[in-house]
């Protein structure tokens, strides 16, 4: 995926409008980005306006934590 479509999909399934679903996955895969070491996205995703929601972090992250075991594989 290129960073534009991410951007894309970013503004159309991360909003408040999207279904509940779309929008967990969305704001994961937000969240995955923003903290890839070095970050190496972070001036992008401030260009954009993206970030990812922390109160939805905070409800999740018993997930979010397998996505990291996931990632270590």
């Amino acid at each position: 995926m290129n960073f534009r479509s991410f951007v894309n999909i970013q503004q159309l399934r991360n909003s408040d409008h999207s279904q509940k679903e779309i929008h967990y996955i969305a704001n994961t895969m937000l969240y995955l980005v923003e903290n890839i070491p070095g970050q190496p996205f972070k001036y992008c995703l401030k260009a954009f306006g993206l970030k990812s929601d922390p109160n939805w972090l905070l409800n999740h992250q018993k997930l979010l934590e397998d996505l990291k075991l996931l990632n270590n594989l």
